[in-house]
């Protein structure tokens, strides 16, 4: 029995020390891929000075938008071109047959007596003046036409009619479609998914600027199904997280339920996902969180090792260096021994 009893402890020394090199290895490969030390309590306060930038929203599908037009007339500087729907009335001295009100086309076009088409959107009032004598003097003998603008405006009081207004102004509610898109009066789709509110707006007004040269537009989030993030390992609830607003790796593992007994609180693997076909790891040391070591006056959020959730990010807690050992004796020697009911002394003690 002695003899068995020795063999057992030698075993278990040799799997400890096996579990100890590699852990050594482990934390060597973490040392390359974080800095060099991570901070002591005592040196947080003087290297996180900055507070932590959340990334940057990027629309995704399913979410809701507010388009928000500003479709009021302000006074311009430069003379009013004429633009499709507007109404002119044209009147030519002793040719009855040219005067009268022309409808201007969706082409931009209206169309005259002995001219046929022609294009007049784009024009002003006195260029088309200019236009008309110069076309008609081969026909008319020193022609005297004049111009006079009856109805403008007409795009814009049809996009008044299909967009709701509030305090806020004339709005148009959309969401995101499946395939990325948005739907929008007059313009149609315009691609959405994956790009931010700052770059949608600017892409929104490229749209409408051909229609609606003074037009202003600004959008704003109105609802989102929130982003989603993973956490695995050593906490009480793994699996899927949907939040509404952006939070950091040390509040999601809070509300995952992180077992700080048995977690590897300074080797949390964080798997970036913002590029699908490349992800990236980053190795993270939470414990001074965890552990209460924050000196007074120190967020959270400022801590280094800290860092805001992407979308899609993966979060995965090791077991400690302490919880591993424990769980080497537990399988490998503990339970060994009672399956082949062999008792032996520890400490003194009968086990």
């Amino acid at each position: 029995m002695t003899g068995k009893v020795s063999a057992y402890r030698r075993l278990l020394a040799t799997g400890v020390v096996t579990l100890l090199s590699s852990f050594d290895l482990m934390a060597a490969h973490a040392r390359q891929a974080t800095p060099a030390s991570a901070p002591k309590a005592a040196s947080i306060q003087s290297e996180l000075n900055q507070p932590t930038s959340f990334p940057t929203y990027t629309i995704m599908p399913n979410d809701s938008l507010d388009v928000i037009y500003n479709l009021e007339y302000r006074l311009s500087p430069s003379d009013y071109v004429l633009d499709v729907l507007d109404e002119i009335e044209i009147n030519a001295l002793h040719h009855d047959e040219l005067s009268g009100r022309y409808r201007i086309r969706t082409d931009g076009k209206v169309t005259l007596p002995y001219k046929g088409s022609i294009v007049v959107a784009g024009l002003t009032v006195d260029q088309l003046i200019a236009q008309l004598q110069n076309d008609y003097r081969d026909i008319f003998r020193d022609p005297e036409i004049f111009v006079k603008l009856t109805e403008f405006g007409a795009k814009v009081e049809e996009l008044k009619r299909i967009v709701s207004s509030d305090r806020r102004g004339q709005i148009f509610e959309t969401r995101v479609r499946p395939d990325g898109s948005i739907s929008l009066p007059v313009v149609g789709d315009v691609p959405a998914a994956g790009r931010t509110i700052e770059e949608l707006t600017a892409l929104v007004r490229e749209a409408y600027r051909p229609v609606y040269k003074e037009i202003g537009i600004s959008i704003i989030l109105g609802a989102s199904p929130g982003s989603v993030f993973y956490i695995l390992g050593q906490v009480d609830k793994p699996g899927q997280y949907s939040i509404a607003v952006p939070i950091t790796v040390s509040q999601a593992l809070a509300m995952a339920g992180v077992n700080t007994t048995t977690a590897g609180l300074k080797n949390v693997i964080v798997v970036s996902m913002a590029e699908p076909e490349r992800p990236v790891g980053t190795v993270l040391n939470l414990e001074p969180i965890f552990k209460g070591e924050l000196p007074d006056g120190v967020d959270e959020r400022s801590v280094s090792g800290d860092r805001p959730l992407a979308r899609n990010d993966v979060v995965f807690v090791p077991k400690s260096r302490i919880s591993q050992i424990n769980q080497f004796v537990d399988q490998y020697i503990t339970n060994l021994v009672l399956f082949n009911g062999w008792q032996f002394l520890i400490g003194g003690r009968r086990n």
